[in-house]
């Protein structure tokens, strides 16, 4: 009985969700969930980025119009945004979760269905 439950926990951790990162899992519309700087833990509030096929990148409030920010491209986990001058790492993507850190800050979003 032991090696029969812990068999199955053995395959709960295994089929949990892979952080993979790739352009596929970044395309979509993300929701900033909290924004982390100087130590200090703010709300993300209602900002969406939506990361299209075509490496462009949408930046809009909930209700507003989208605004093309620039555009964007993706090296192993590097994040290169054109408007943004610092490097950017690609810490977590899972299929719910995108976590972006640059020097001092780091951005958590939620996908957007």
């Amino acid at each position: 009985m032991f090696f029969l439950l812990s068999a199955c926990m053995f395959l709960g951790f295994v089929s949990c969700e892979k952080n993979e990162v790739t352009e596929g899992n970044l395309v979509g519309k993300w929701q900033m969930q909290t924004i982390e700087a100087e130590g200090q833990s703010y709300p993300g509030g209602d900002q969406i980025w939506e990361f299209t096929e075509d490496h462009k990148l949408y930046i809009s409030a909930e209700g507003e119009e989208d605004m093309e920010a620039g555009t964007w491209s993706l090296d192993g986990k590097k994040l290169t945004l054109d408007f943004i001058p610092v490097p950017v790492t690609v810490s977590k993507l899972t299929s719910s979760t995108l976590v972006l850190e640059g020097p001092g800050f780091t951005y958590t979003y939620k996908k957007l269905k």
